[in-house]
């Protein structure tokens, strides 16, 4: 007997002046016992917390959850459980609290009543807004730059357009006109090795141009702009690359087409340089109001890629690509290629 009240006392003793809210709950669900930590909580006293369902503090709709997972739990289909939901406090006060319920049960399983405990995670959750407002502030700083670069990559290329490739062209020109008035057949060749070395000029800026920011992606559309794409990666990279589109409208604006040919061609760079392929395949396509764009290759995949980041991303280009899609509201998905290599599926939202 002294040693059941000496456990009693250590019991009373420890619910007492325990930090977290404390509640012991009968099978219908009604508090018979309480603490002082819960109590504050709530903002009411232990005679009228008493015998109260533990739903009448919980939101609306929350209250069918709730006695759901309760039930499970007195039925022996679950150990116990724990979610996160919002309270009313003293004075109208809003607070966020973990609850976590598990229940003490006889030597032969039968549940004789339940432990409650509220956590206060008030100030955690008011943290995690925080960080989630930053995160989508960094992401709308992040494709704001982006943007800022490719306006700044098409006035460049303009430049190199109307004004050094004019010119370029008409040196060129020029240069063919005294080929021909030339009196000196001596000058022939010289000329000629000049006019070669100006061709070459004129045809490095053109290349230079499109690869700063091509006119099509402009003029023809995102589709367009990445079929010359994978026509310039493989004449530089000897990798075949097939584009296959749907034709159905895809209405966009600039942020995201622009964002879209950025991510496309960092994932074909992300090919050459770790997945060792031959081959890729790129589907465009329309899902009502979804634009879904899948690159797949023949290569390694991506566990056998060096650097690889465990999950759904690897390497920070991958994690790049993701938080520039979610700025638009978009995902990314990265799974093995069916005929071997790896497959990434972005998924965006079109706008009009």
């Amino acid at each position: 007997m002294e040693a059941l009240r000496s456990s009693e006392s250590r019991f009373r003793t420890i619910f007492e002046g325990a930090t977290i809210g404390i509640a012991l709950v009968d099978m219908d669900g009604h508090i018979v016992e309480s603490n002082p930590t819960l109590e504050g909580m709530l903002g009411l006293p232990r005679e009228e917390l008493l015998n109260r369902s533990f739903t009448n503090f919980t939101q609306p709709d929350d209250v069918t959850r709730c006695q759901g997972l309760f039930q499970e739990m007195v039925e022996g289909k679950r150990d116990s459980f724990q979610l996160e939901k919002p309270y009313s406090g003293p004075e109208g006060r809003q607070f966020w609290a973990r609850l976590t319920v598990s229940p003490y049960r006889d030597t032969e399983g039968a549940c004789q009543f339940a432990i409650g405990m509220v956590e206060d995670i008030t100030e955690q959750k008011k943290a995690e807004g925080e960080i989630r407002t930053y995160q989508e502030q960094l992401r709308s700083l992040a494709s704001e730059l982006s943007l800022t670069e490719e306006r700044e990559r098409r006035r460049l290329a303009t430049e190199l357009h109307d004004h050094v490739g004019q010119i370029l062209a008409l040196a060129q020109i020029k240069l063919g006109a005294l080929k021909e008035s030339a009196s000196s057949t001596s000058l022939a060749g010289p000329l000629d090795e000049i006019r070669r070395l100006m061709e070459q000029m004129i045809q490095y800026t053109r290349s230079l141009t499109f690869e700063l920011s091509p006119p099509i992606l402009y003029d023809l559309g995102f589709e367009a702009a990445v079929e010359w794409l994978a026509e310039l990666f493989q004449k530089q990279h000897g990798l075949k690359i097939e584009v296959q589109t749907d034709k159905h409208p895809k209405p966009m604006d600039d942020e995201i087409r622009v964002l879209l040919f950025q991510v496309v061609r960092e994932l074909l760079m992300n090919v050459v340089k770790h997945a060792q392929a031959h081959q890729v395949m790129v589907d465009i396509g329309r899902e009502a109001d979804n634009l879904l764009i899948r690159v797949a290759d023949d290569g390694v995949g991506m566990a056998a890629t060096p650097g690889a980041l465990p999950g759904n991303t690897a390497g920070f280009g991958l994690f790049s690509i993701k938080e520039r899609l979610k700025y638009l509201g978009g995902q990314l998905q990265v799974a093995p290629n069916p005929g071997g290599g790896t497959k990434v599926t972005l998924v965006v939202p079109l706008k009009p």
